[in-house]
C-alpha cells in the first residue's frame, strides 16, 4: 500500500509541479488510509526535490477542535524543511489574518472571510478606513491549499456548500492550487463544489484503503436511547471506548454519569471548550492508557487518530456516521459499532436522518477501504432531491453572500458588511475569567488580563441567523450574569506584554440581547454566586455549563425577537 501512496503523492505532485493555471484536485481514500501523510508530503517535497509549485500550505479543517490535534502531527513531518507551523483560529483577540507561519492550519471560516477580505487588518488614515484588503487572497494565491472532509460545513439550509463552490471557482479560476481531502464526500455535494470550476482545472484520484477492517455493526439498539444505555451500566470502564452524541447537552450528561463511575480515564470534546482545555485534553488523549474512554460530540468525528475498537453513537448523516466509524479499529482491523436512535433529528435534517436509517443494513455489507462502494451507499442518502430541499430554506442568505462576492474587486474596498456567510451563523466569543486567578487585576469596574490568558480560556458561542434558539441560550447565559460582564475596550502593550482591558457593564434584562449585536467578545466570571449558592459557569474538562443556557426561554425569544425587528429596521 505504501506504493500507492507514493504513487497518488508524485502524481499530484506533478501535476501542480507543471500547472500553468488553477488546479482543483479531489483526493478520495477511506479513513484511516494515510490521507494526511500523502498531503504532507505532496507540499514538503518541494525542498526535497527542489521544484516550486507552492511556498505557503493552508491546512483547512472544518471545525477549531482538530486544529491542536492535526498540528502536532504537521510539525514532525515539517521538521524535514524547517518549516514552522502555526494556527490561525480566527480570533478577535489574535489577528493574524493567515501570516502566521509557512504551514498555516486554519478552518474553512477563517480562510474564507480572509479571502473575501473581511478578516483583514485595517487603520485610519486621513480620516478614513484603509487596509491590507488584498493580502490574504494574494497569500493563498501564492499558496498550496488543503481542504479536509470541506463538505462537513454543511448546515440545516446547504449554504455552506453553495457559498463554498463559489469561493472555490474564483480561486482556481484566477489560478490557485486546491486539494479536497475526502472519505465521505457524496456525488451531490461534489458536484456543488465544482460546478462552476473550469472542467479541464478538476481532477480526481481515488485510492483505496489497505487495512482489512470488520466492523461488527450492532443495528438493534436503533430503537433505544444511548443515555439509557449509558445509565444501565452497560460500559465497561476497563474497554477502551468513543461515545459521539449529537448534542452538547447529551454529551455532557454521558460525561458525568461515566467520570462518577469510571473516574479521570473518561475524557469530553465539544465546541462549547475553551482552546486550553480542548489542548490538555488532547494532550491527556496522547498520553491515555489502554482504557481511556472518549465522550464527545461532532467534534471528533474528524480526524481523531486512536488505538479504539468500541463506538457507541447516535445515529447521524451517513457521511457523518461513517466518519465516527472511521475512528475505530484502525490499529486491530476490528470494530464494534453501537448505533443508537434518537429523540429529535437537530441538529441534522431530518430527511438526511431518515435516509441514513433505512440504509442502515448497506454500511456492514460493504467494503470501508473501497471508496466507490462508499460513496454509493452515501449517494442514496444524499439525493438531488434532499439537497433541493435543504437549499431552498437558505435561498435568501444564499443570494446576499454571491451578491457580496460578486461586488468584490481588486484595488476597491470590499463592499458594504454584513452582506456575507458562509454558514448561517457567526461567533460570539466568551472569555471565561477566573476572579481568583493572577492572570488578571480588577481595578474598580476595569478588568485587566494578560493576551495569553485571555486567548487561551475563550469559548466560541455559534448564533445561528435562521432560527433564535442559539440566541436565546446565550442571553439567558448572560441574564444570569449581568452584575459579572465585561466588553474589551481597550488592548496595549506593557513591558512587552499585550493587555487587554475590560470594562464592567450592567445591562438591564431588555438590553442584554444588544450585547450579541453590538460585541464579538464578552468576558464572563467561571463561577457565580446567587442566593448565597454557588453556580459553575465553566468546569475544566467538561466545557461551558449547557444547564445555565436554559430556562425561561419563551419570555427571552419573545424579547430577542423583537430585538431582531429593531435591528432590521435599522439597517
Amino acid at each position: 500500500f505504501l506504493s500507492n501512496q507514493a504513487d497518488v503523492a508524485s502524481k499530484i505532485t506533478d501535476e501542480l509541479i507543471n500547472a500553468n493555471s488553477g488546479k482543483l484536485i479531489i483526493l478520495k481514500a477511506p479513513t484511516g488510509s494515510g490521507k494526511t501523510e500523502i498531503l504532507s508530503s505532496i507540499f514538503l517535497s518541494q525542498w526535497r526535490i527542489n521544484k516550486w509549485f507552492a511556498g505557503r500550505l493552508y491546512w483547512v479543517e472544518p471545525t477549531h477542535a482538530l486544529l491542536s490535534q492535526m498540528r502536532s502531527r504537521l510539525e514532525l513531518y515539517a521538521k524535514i524543511a524547517d518549516l514552522h507551523v502555526d494556527e490561525d483560529h480566527g480570533d478577535v483577540l489574535n489577528k493574524t489574518f493567515l501570516y502566521t507561519a509557512p504551514i498555516t492550519l486554519t478552518t474553512i471560516d477563517s480562510l474564507v472571510y480572509g479571502y473575501i477580505a473581511k478578516r483583514v487588518e485595517t487603520w485610519i488614515d486621513r480620516g478614513a478606513e484603509t487596509g491590507r484588503y488584498t493580502l490574504p487572497a494574494g497569500l493563498i494565491m501564492n499558496s498550496l491549499i488543503i481542504l479536509d472532509e470541506a463538505h462537513l460545513i454543511q448546515d440545516e439550509v446547504f449554504l455552506g456548500p453553495r457559498v463554498l463552490s463559489h469561493v472555490l471557482c474564483s480561486i482556481v479560476n484566477a489560478g490557485g492550487l486546491i486539494i479536497l481531502s475526502t472519505a465521505t464526500l457524496p456525488t451531490a455535494i461534489k458536484n456543488e463544489l465544482t460546478k462552476c470550476v473550469e472542467r479541464n482545472a478538476v481532477i480526481e484520484y481515488n485510492l483505496n484503503g489497505f487495512r482489512e477492517r470488520k466492523i461488527n455493526l450492532h443495528r438493534d439498539y436503533i430503537n433505544k436511547q444511548l443515555i439509557d444505555f449509558v445509565k444501565g451500566d452497560n460500559i465497561n470502564c476497563n474497554e477502551p471506548s468513543i461515545i459521539i452524541l449529537n448534542t452538547i447537552e447529551r454529551a455532557q450528561e454521558v460525561y458525568r454519569i461515566l467520570h462518577d463511575k469510571c473516574g479521570d480515564n473518561v475524557l469530553l470534546m465539544h465546541s462549547l471548550m475553551t482552546r486550553g482545555n480542548k489542548e490538555r485534553i488532547y494532550e491527556k488523549l496522547r498520553n491515555a492508557n489502554s482504557s481511556v474512554i472518549l465522550v464527545g460530540t461532532q467534534a471528533i468525528e474528524v480526524g481523531i487518530d486512536l488505538n479504539i475498537d468500541n463506538l457507541y453513537t447516535e445515529i447521524s448523516p451517513i457521511d457523518s456516521l461513517i466518519q465516527r466509524i472511521g475512528r475505530v479499529g484502525r490499529r486491530s482491523g476490528n470494530a464494534n459499532v453501537y448505533v443508537f436512535g434518537i429523540e429529535n433529528e437537530l441538529p441534522y435534517h431530518k430527511k438526511l436522518i431518515e435516509n441514513t436509517q433505512d440504509i442502515l443494513s448497506d454500511i456492514d455489507k460493504i467494503d470501508l477501504n473501497n471508496i466507490d462502494k462508499v460513496t454509493e451507499v452515501i449517494d442514496k442518502v444524499y439525493t438531488e432531491n434532499v439537497i433541493k430541499e435543504l437549499s431552498e430554506r437558505g435561498d435568501t442568505l444564499y443570494l446576499r453572500s454571491i451578491e457580496y462576492l460578486e461586488q468584490l474587486h481588486l484595488f476597491a474596498y470590499p463592499p458594504d458588511e454584513g452582506k456575507f456567510l458562509i454558514r448561517p451563523s457567526f461567533y460570539i466569543e466568551l472569555f471565561i475569567y477566573d476572579p481568583n486567578s493572577n492572570m488578571c487585576e480588577s481595578e474598580s469596574d476595569k478588568l485587566i488580563c494578560s493576551f495569553d490568558y485571555v486567548r487561551n480560556n475563550i469559548v466560541k458561542f455559534s448564533i445561528s441567523e435562521i432560527n433564535d434558539y442559539s440566541r436565546v441560550r446565550l442571553v439567558n447565559l448572560l441574564g444570569r450574569l449581568s452584575n459579572e460582564i465585561y466588553v474589551i475596550y481597550k488592548i496595549e502593550r506593557k513591558n512587552k506584554e499585550i493587555q487587554i482591558h475590560f470594562i464592567k457593564i450592567k445591562p438591564k434584562e431588555q438590553t442584554i440581547q444588544r450585547l450579541v449585536d453590538e460585541y464579538s467578545l464578552i468576558a464572563i466570571p467561571k463561577e457565580y454566586y446567587k442566593d448565597s449558592k454557588k453556580y459553575e459557569v465553566y468546569t475544566e474538562g467538561e466545557g461551558l455549563n449547557y444547564e445555565l443556557l436554559k430556562g425561561g426561554e419563551e419570555t427571552i425569544k419573545t424579547m430577542v425577537q423583537r430585538g431582531r425587528r429593531s435591528r432590521r429596521s435599522r439597517r
